[in-house]
């Protein structure tokens, strides 16, 4: 049926043959949802009210009957409808608004408020329907009915808007989430109006919202320069705010804004203070998370990660109620996944922005979802997953030109990318495109970042001079804001490019200083994270005994592996030690193992084996065949296979023998075995002689051939005699040769004492050679100790005799006579 068909029934069947009384009374109740006798008796004026309603009823006048402490009515929708359109048609316009009127304060006793607002609306009221909005408005916005309200808000007349502070401002509320620009002209508009009235109470409020605004678009912070000075204003009047819920909300966003803008406000603490407390009040819970959020934010950013993960606890548990909104739950995950990856844990961090997009995407609450995805990145970064980065990338890009900050994020993380991959130049590109932004964005973070991974990409194509500006721009940031994570990896940058410079006391100096910082924090990653680059730093503390407990359990936790293992720094992390040098012994983590047990003799011997061999690319045959001679091919193959396994498990380390294609190595990541830090240092003390030009090129030669003496302790497996015959005489010869070199240096610049040391030390390991003999009558005869020459000469003829039944060399003898006899 039309709407027009059933009109004319209800007009024929039902209201013509109604009487005069009851058409009125139907027509008159319409304005009003529900009905009960009392309330159409005040608004008809009607005695048979009851009676009347009771009738239309039971005479199927489409009227439903309610039970409750008052009996109601309802009339049916469409039912209703006709006699609303009957109404207007028969009553005036001035009696109409009178009766809606009347309605309106009816259902406004009764707690209908809904109703009356439309009804207050209708009649031409808005002086008293602005005050009903106002009275729902904070549950309406607690309910998340914030849209129902903007209706309402603006249906008002302009004049009465505006007359009404807290009008704009509840409309403020309404639209900052979906407008940040729009919310924040509102609660300006209302901050003046507050103003105005010396309403204090609304100051407050409006400025909550002026800031919430600003830092809720993620767009530039330096707008809160013009309203940090008001919080400061409002700060003296704190303690006489007229509730706690204002003081909460005052607290928190004072907090969030001074962490994002001015961490280092001189009433950063004072606020902070007023925030923990306000932490013990009875107030909304959703205050208390705001405070706690925020303070949690504070200590990221500063690199507190303990105080971070304690602040991180206390909102969770506050989140544990099942009807939490799902925007509270969002921000824990948000400061769970950036507290990950400052604490390098890339596989929480991953997990938590995992949940944060999957709530996101179940809630359509996507406002901090390009955050979360930052974070993911860094995580990934960090970890050096630059495919699970690349994947965090490509999503946070469809919202990196959302804000101006947002974006910088993004660019701060493309930067790192290509700074991981060397791709230097892109670097610079992707720093160069976010240049414009970071002048407006007026975030300290991502400001002192992005100028780090300026330095290090001018550093790495060349250009060491504006390198060292940004470098010292982003210290200057995160020292004067305390950004301390940030300190520690702008201070390794800096001994990175020191080290580059050739410049020792600069490298020092900055690793003492970033050490120092890494210790005290246990910091295990930051911002701009090069493995690489941290291992050879790495490598230089350790050198120079810069805290060195430290930073050994960074690289153990970091798994930092320079290009070239650095087998002459002792005191690094080695997971395996092997000395063979006058001695056998095998040092896993810092426990040395026992070889008692018969089932570890074969293992053993092949591990002996594969060094004396060279220890690299050593043929799997020629293992063999020094371990099973006599046993066939097969057999032979089965038990180096079996003994291989066994090795590899006493070791606790797979990776530290690689077989592959015939050929096994151990692997120097892993293993750090005495004889080759013997060799290395020679060898490298070898090349600095050759190419010596000045005096100190022959000093560093001889630094580096004494330090390698200093690891010989005596022959390459010395009991075992059978083994690597001619490898052991190899290495024997070359140290006789080098500590006779060292000798005559040390000799020609008349460094007698250190000479002396240097053949006593010498013939503790084989007191058969001859020249250190003759070393040290030399040596003493020039200090005046001819007693001591003569000794010499005398304990070299008597063990030569001993040991070889021979006399000393005519060599000798000519020294002798040339020194003794005079």
């Amino acid at each position: 049926f039309t709407a027009r068909e059933v009109f004319d029934y209800f007009t024929s069947e039902i209201f013509d043959k109604a009487d005069k009384e009851t058409q009125v009374f139907l027509l008159s109740t319409s304005v009003l949802p529900t009905i009960s006798a009392t309330m159409a008796q005040k608004l008809t004026g009607s005695e048979n009210a009851e009676q009347i309603l009771d009738r239309i009823r039971q005479n199927h006048w489409f009227t439903e009957r309610y039970p409750g402490r008052e009996i109601r009515y309802q009339y049916h929708p469409l039912f209703r409808q006709y006699l609303q359109n009957r109404a207007a048609q028969t009553f005036t316009g001035g009696h109409m608004k009178r009766l809606k009127e009347a309605a309106a304060r009816l259902l406004e006793a009764e707690g209908q408020i809904e109703p009356a607002i439309e009804l207050f609306f209708e009649s031409g009221h808005p002086h008293e329907v602005v005050l009903l909005i106002l009275s729902q408005a904070q549950m309406l916005v607690i309910q998340g009915r914030s849209q129902t309200l903007e209706l309402w808000l603006r249906r008002l007349p302009e004049e009465v808007f505006y007359e009404h502070p807290y009008a704009v401002y509840w409309l403020s509320v309404c639209r900052h989430r979906l407008d940040p620009d729009e919310g924040r002209e509102l609660f300006e508009k209302a901050f003046s109006l507050f103003g105005e009235q010396g309403d204090t109470a609304g100051i407050c409020l409006s400025l909550c919202g002026i800031l919430d605004s600003i830092t809720f678009a993620w767009n530039s912070f330096k707008p809160l320069d013009q309203w940090i000075p008001k919080l400061t204003q409002l700060s003296r009047k704190y303690e006489a705010l007229p509730s706690l819920e204002v003081q909460g909300r005052l607290s928190a966003i004072a907090l969030f804004s001074l962490t994002f803008r001015q961490p280092d406000h001189p009433e950063f603490k004072t606020w902070e203070k007023r925030g923990q407390a306000i932490l013990q009040e009875n107030i909304p819970g959703d205050i208390k998370l705001r405070v706690i959020a925020t303070r949690t934010w504070h200590r990221l950013f500063s690199g507190n990660l303990a105080e971070a993960g304690h602040f991180i606890e206390m909102y969770r548990e506050l989140v544990q109620s099942p009807n939490i909104p799902p925007y509270l739950l969002l921000a824990l995950k948000n400061l769970q996944a950036f507290y990950h990856f400052l604490g390098n844990n890339s596989e929480a961090c991953s997990k938590m922005v995992a949940e944060a997009l999957d709530l996101a995407s179940a809630t359509g609450i996507h406002h901090t979802s390009p955050i979360v995805m930052g974070h993911g990145a860094a995580g990934a970064l960090s970890a050096g997953d630059l495919d699970g980065a690349d994947n965090h990338l490509r999503n946070m890009a469809q919202y990196a030109h959302a804000s101006e900050w947002i974006f910088i994020y993004f660019k701060n993380f493309k930067i790192w990318k290509a700074l991981l991959e060397k791709d230097f130049s892109r670097a610079l590109i992707e720093c160069e495109s976010a240049r414009a932004y970071v002048a407006k964005s007026g975030m300290p973070m991502t400001d002192a970042v992005w100028h780090q991974g300026m330095a290090i990409a001018y550093h790495a194509t060349g250009n060491h001079a504006e390198a060292s500006g940004y470098l010292e721009k982003a210290l200057l940031i995160s020292n004067r804001v305390g950004f301390h994570q940030i300190a520690f990896g702008c201070y390794l940058t800096q001994a990175e490019f020191a080290l580059d410079a050739g410049d020792e006391t600069a490298v020092r100096n900055s690793l003492q200083q970033a050490m120092a910082i890494g210790k005290a924090r246990q910091y295990v990653t930051t911002w701009l994270w090069r493995s690489d680059a941290m291992a050879r730093l790495c490598c230089k503390a350790l050198e120079e005994n810069i805290e060195v407990a430290y930073v050994q359990d960074l690289i153990l936790r970091r798994n930092l592996i320079p290009q070239s293992p650095p087998l002459e720094i002792e005191n690094w992390p080695w997971p395996i030690r092997i000395y063979t040098l006058g001695r056998f012994a095998l040092i896993k983590d810092g426990i040395p193992l026992s070889f008692t047990k018969k089932a570890r003799e074969k293992p053993i011997a092949m591990l002996k084996t594969i060094i004396a061999l060279g220890g690299r690319n050593v043929s799997e045959n020629h293992v063999v065949d020094q371990l099973w001679p006599d046993a066939d091919g097969d057999a032979a193959h089965g038990s180096f296979k079996t003994n291989l396994h066994r090795l590899r498990k006493l070791l606790g380390y797979y990776e530290a023998i690689r077989h592959s294609e015939g050929k096994i190595t151990l692997d120097p990541r892993y293993c750090r075995v005495d004889v080759w830090v013997f060799e290395r240092l020679l060898s490298r003390a070898d090349a600095v002689r050759q190419s010596a030009v000045l005096e100190r090129d022959l000093q560093k030669a001889a630094e580096l051939t004494q330090k390698a003496l200093e690891h010989y302790k005596g022959r390459l497996f010395q009991s075992d005699e059978v083994m690597a015959v001619s490898r052991r005489e190899y290495l024997h010869h070359r140290f006789i040769r080098s500590a006779e070199q060292l000798g005559n240096y040390l000799q020609e610049r008349k460094e007698w004492e250190k000479a002396i040391a240097l053949y006593e030390n010498g013939l503790k390991i084989d007191e058969l050679v001859e020249s250190f003999y003759r070393g040290l009558m030399v040596c003493n005869h020039r200090l005046g100790r001819r007693a001591r020459a003569w000794k010499a000469y005398n304990r070299c003829k008597k063990v030569l005799a001993e040991n070889l039944n021979t006399s000393p060399s005519a060599k000798t003898e000519a020294l002798k006579n040339s020194l003794l006899n005079q």
